[in-house]
């Protein structure tokens, strides 16, 4: 067997292990960490009437993805200012993951629900414990919920009358300012509105409606207010014509029902939402009709709207609410207060007494529950502290979880050092794997016990790429420094070879920031982290440029291109931080780029002898190239799915061609670049063009200490990946995912396996550039032991990803924020692995010795 396809079997099991690996991780913590605790099957047998109703009518119209900005903006939105100024008006905080289905939960619940409902953002299953409309129910308040499928999934079984609408992606529910469905819904909100009993009361005492033009428009155009030719963007339009039918619902439905207009949650204004962003965790809201008092200016959390809907109809909160209601909001009366409040507090304590087993939750719920029966009066902060202890204690009572910090921590460090050994062992000699160890233990207790100075240098360094001045005076004082350094070496101050052990500092560097990805959010300081590590890798390419007469030319093309790659943010994004728009001329001149790639590679060959299977691949290249520009300028979804499938013919037909290295590296580079300019946009494609300079001119490099290039290659690979993503792509994270790739074959329909398909292919673009030039440079020093340790450890660096989500040195299993960042980067970890291994196991089995 070919040493090429030995080698691209060994990377195709070693991905396969690693990912293998991360999903049984995945599965175990899924299930201890992240599902919730079982409802508790015992029920308070409190009463469900507190008083008498505040309202006839509760009329809750949810705009989903409505920016604070932009529902206080009285010409955009005059109705909901309109109820603003005649009530209650302010913002709603809401969970930090910002998803429908988790604000659909904690609107109706009053409680912050677990990170695993989630997944179930599109298909959700009846909840279970209580809830708004399950207390309203059995207190005899019929409900009706017209709108977003996520109620009628979620509480369709307590109301008497329902209209979900599923979410099929952003391009369903037609063309124009106001979304079919959305006028679908608005017709049906006001005819269930309007409906009377024969007594001529209203049929519906609740009503929910929940529309989404306005999400799926800020998902699709960005949720800007304002064009660059100073024209209402289609973010503000939609949001204008749904205001418009919220003003006629309220001024032909019933005069004497309470309306709440709120938002689930805000978006960014790229349109984005679902990862903790600041705007969109505010979601505005306005309250005005019969029970409310005067306010403006609030900010309470969402959790507080189930306890506020249910004092309004004058039935109790439900037993899952953490948080009560903000009174000063409603016109009640003193007694009626202080009796919802204490039956809000009386069935939290009992759900808490059937759900909490250890000692000291009973003595604290007990101590709790007979101060709380003597009181006459209950006072708002006697309540909040109470709730708060309550919510303290359940997470605190989880006896089983108690293991996991130390064991996470072995586990953690036990993988890092298998790595790092098995890495150092396929380079050389069992003295390097005990080396690698050696760094990787010293590196290890100086992270723990660093007391922090390391990431408060890293913070600051990493801040160069804010600005044009902070980049250069950051990359002038390095650049001097390496002048110096060169200095030193003329004049023998110091020595003039760089010691092995270098690189495997760097190496174990970039293992151990991935391993403590979460510190600090969004996903720890990794952006910041890798601005240091690229700076560190510019000072070796520049000592190198100096050093190396032989490769000096390629050294200068590499540094050019790393400098312009660490800069081209700035030609991504406005003053505004938003991402720029896609022009005619910036899309020709991206599509006739990629052609002048392909004709570069095909003149390269020119004097080489092609056979004809080469010509076939090639001409399949030009077919490819051609169809991913059709699929970039928004092909129909037969073209996108054809595109999809071609790829891997392709790379069939690539390796039956049994190309030279040269020619396999040149075909993947181009499969790279043909993937992304289907798939991203145009300033994105261009940064790969420049990542793509960069590694042909590494590739081209003769190293004169081979053994030292595995570790520098491998941290190159990880560095110029995650540069590309933290500062060129924004998309490693599950709120910037680029929704167009996820709907480039569906257009009508949410496939999360297809969508999910095309984001991988996407991301694959830039490992196959990086792989391809790697695997070119040791295929041609014949270095074997290279090419087996890049096999293990470019999948392998993302399995301590990985698992250092949920073994790092910070790790809270009951932090929130930690759970919530750890869950999508172990998932996005996962899938590096596989994309990594992929491209690596692809270009290995184009390789063969032939030179």
């Amino acid at each position: 067997m070919k040493v090429g396809n030995v080698l691209a079997l060994r990377s195709a099991a070693s991905t396969l292990i690693s990912v293998g690996l991360m999903v049984a991780l995945g599965w175990l913590a899924f299930h201890l960490y992240l599902t919730e605790s079982p409802v508790p099957k015992q029920r308070a047998s409190i009463a469900l009437r507190t008083g008498p109703a505040l309202t006839e009518q509760l009329v809750v119209v949810v705009v989903d993805g409505l920016r604070e900005d932009v529902a206080f903006n009285k010409e955009l939105m005059p109705t909901f200012n309109r109820l603003a100024a005649s009530g209650a008006s302010g913002v709603n905080i809401t969970p930090p993951m910002t998803l429908t289905t988790i604000s659909v939960l904690t609107m109706a619940t009053g409680k912050e629900p677990g990170i695993s409902w989630a997944l179930k953002n599109f298909d959700s299953e009846t909840y279970q414990d209580e809830s708004v409309m399950s207390v309203a129910s059995e207190g005899g308040v019929r409900v009706a919920l017209v709108g977003d499928a996520s109620w009628t999934q979620l509480f369709g079984v307590h109301a008497k009358h329902t209209l979900a609408i599923p979410d099929h992606g952003f391009y369903h529910g037609g063309a124009g300012d106001m979304a079919q469905t959305d006028a679908q819904v608005f017709d049906e909100a006001l005819a269930t509105i309007s409906q009377k009993t024969p007594a001529g009361k209203p049929m519906y005492p609740m009503v929910v409606v929940h529309v989404i033009g306005s999400d799926k428009t800020a998902h699709k155009s960005g949720a800007h207010m304002v064009n660059p030719d100073g024209t209402r963007s289609a973010y503000a339009r939609s949001c204008h014509a749904i205001d418009a039918a919220i003003g006629r619902l309220v001024d032909k439905g019933n005069p004497a029902a309470t309306w709440l207009v709120l938002s689930d949650h805000g978006v960014n204004k790229w349109g984005s939402h679902g990862g903790g962003e600041k705007e969109a965790r505010r979601a505005p809201f306005a309250l005005s009709g019969p029970g409310v008092n005067a306010a403006t200016g609030v900010e309470k959390p969402l959790t507080s709207v189930a306890s506020e809907c249910t004092a309004l109809l004058g039935v109790r909160p439900p037993r899952t609410a953490t948080t009560q209601a903000n009174y000063r909001l409603l016109s009640m009366t003193p007694s009626h207060e202080v009796h919802h409040r204490r039956t809000h507090l009386l069935a939290r304590l009992h759900t808490a007494k059937a759900a909490l087993s250890s000692t000291d939750a009973s003595q604290t719920i007990e101590a709790i529950d007979v101060e709380l029966k003597t009181l006459r009066k209950i006072e708002p902060e006697h309540a909040d502290g109470w709730l708060a202890d309550v919510q303290s204690l359940w997470q605190q009572d989880n006896e089983e979880r108690r293991w996991a910090r130390p064991t996470g921590l072995l586990f953690g460090f036990a993988i890092q050092w298998l790595l790092i050994w098995l890495i150092g062992r396929a380079c050389g000699t069992t003295r390097n794997a005990w080396k690698a160890t050696a760094w990787c233990l010293l590196l290890w207790i100086g992270c723990r016990f660093s007391g922090g100075w390391d990431f408060r240098t890293v913070e600051f360094l990493g801040e160069f790429a804010a600005s044009w001045r902070q980049f250069g005076i950051r990359a002038g004082v390095l650049l001097g420094l390496v002048g110096l350094y060169t200095i030193g070496i003329q004049k023998k101050w110091i020595s003039s070879s760089l010691p092995d052990e270098l690189g495997w500092i760097l190496w174990a560097g970039f293992v151990f920031t991935m391993g403590q990805s979460v510190m600090i959010y969004p996903y720890g300081p990794l952006s910041q982290m890798y601005g240091v590590l690229t700076l560190i890798f510019l000072l070796l390419l520049v000592r190198s440029a100096v050093s190396d007469r032989t490769n000096r030319i390629w050294w200068i093309i590499a540094l050019a291109g790393v400098l312009f790659l660490m800069s081209g943010q700035n030609w991504i994004f406005d003053v505004h931080d938003r991402r720029l728009s896609e022009t005619w001329w910036s899309t020709g001149i991206a599509d006739c780029l990629l052609f002048l790639c392909l004709f570069i590679w095909f003149w390269m060959r020119r004097k080489t002898a092609t056979p004809p299977s080469q010509w076939m691949v090639r001409g399949g290249f030009v077919v490819l190239a051609l169809v991913a520009v059709w699929v970039h300028r928004d092909a129909p979804s037969w073209v996108a799915r054809g595109f999809l499938l071609a790829g891997p013919l392709l790379v069939i037909s690539m390796i039956v061609s049994r190309p030279n290295p040269t020619e396999a590296r040149n075909s993947i580079i181009a499969l790279g670049l043909i993937l992304y300019r289907a798939l991203s946009t145009d300033p994105r494609f261009m940064m790969l063009l420049a990542l793509a300079v960069v590694a042909i001119a590494l590739s081209l490099i003769q190293h004169r200490q081979r053994h030292a290039a595995v570790p520098y290659a491998a941290a190159f690979a990880l560095l110029a990946h995650h540069t590309f993503f933290y500062w060129v792509g924004h998309s490693y994270s599950f709120s910037d995912i680029d929704v167009t790739v996820v709907f480039t074959a569906t257009k009508d329909a949410i496939h999360l396996g297809e969508g999910f398909a095309m984001i991988l292919l996407q991301h694959l673009g830039p490992w196959l550039v990086i792989a391809a030039a790697l695997v070119f440079h040791f295929a041609k020093q014949a270095n074997r032991k290279a090419l087996t340790a890049l096999a293990l450890a470019v999948p392998g660096a993302y399995l301590i990803q990985g698992v250092g989500a949920f073994g790092s040195f910070e790790y809270q299993l009951d932090n929130y924020w930690f759970t919530l960042h750890a869950l999508p980067l172990f998932i996005f970890a996962m899938c590096n692995a596989f994309l990594a291994g992929l491209a690596t196991s692809i270009t290995l089995a184009l390789y063969n010795q032939q030179n």
